[in-house]
């Protein structure tokens, strides 16, 4: 009896500690990511904050999302540093205030033209609603004690999850992000979501 106790018990702390090491396969982040995964219209204001080695700062924030068009108004205090990206899946432009406006056939080329950084804006919009951008490969994510994303690890960013809003989408609860920090080599992003709009 005490050696069938024994084997039982060990079973279930082997099985405990497989579902602890297996990244978010629970039921409720497949119903969750499901549900988020089709919303194509929303907007979000917030505030952003930057840090590299050569300088920092931060900037209010208002990005709407419909469909594939996105437009992102990015303006420093008092009106300083107002930038504002326009764009689809074809094209991209950059307007800066007293600066001529620049276009790209795609974000990632425009910000590595204004900016020199490799930054993945198409694949942020994934990332700022808490789900993995689909097609790239995906190195970690570590679930909260919610079963949503606490830590996602995808090309070459490492993206904390520190907190959430709760919505109300169609009498059902969904969960978007309140404040993120990214991380990619030595790039630091803060955002802080104040409001979604679904």
């Amino acid at each position: 009896m005490k050696i069938k106790f024994a084997s039982i018990l060990i079973t279930l702390l082997f099985l405990s500690a497989c579902v602890h090491k297996m990244p978010l396969k629970s039921v409720e982040f497949q119903a969750h990511q499901q549900l988020l995964s089709p919303i194509n219209q929303w907007q979000f204001s917030g505030k952003l904050g930057i840090k590299t080695p050569l300088d920092s700062g931060s900037a209010s924030i208002k990005w709407q999302q419909n469909v594939a068009a996105y437009d992102i108004q990015i303006n420093g205090p008092l009106g300083q540093k107002s930038v504002h990206i326009e764009g689809d899946n074809k094209s991209v432009i950059l307007k800066e205030k007293g600066k001529d406006a620049i276009s790209a056939h795609s974000p990632e080329v425009l910000i590595k033209q204004v900016t020199g950084w490799d930054f993945p804006l198409t694949q942020l919009n994934y990332w700022i609603r808490g789900l993995p951008a689909p097609k790239t490969k995906i190195k970690q994510i570590t679930p909260n004690n919610m079963g949503l994303i606490a830590q996602l690890q995808q090309s070459g960013w490492t993206i904390d999850y520190q907190s959430y809003h709760q919505l109300t989408l169609n009498d059902q609860l969904i969960y978007l992000p309140k404040k993120i920090t990214a991380h990619y080599q030595d790039i630091r992003l803060t955002l802080i979501v104040h409001e979604w709009t679904l």
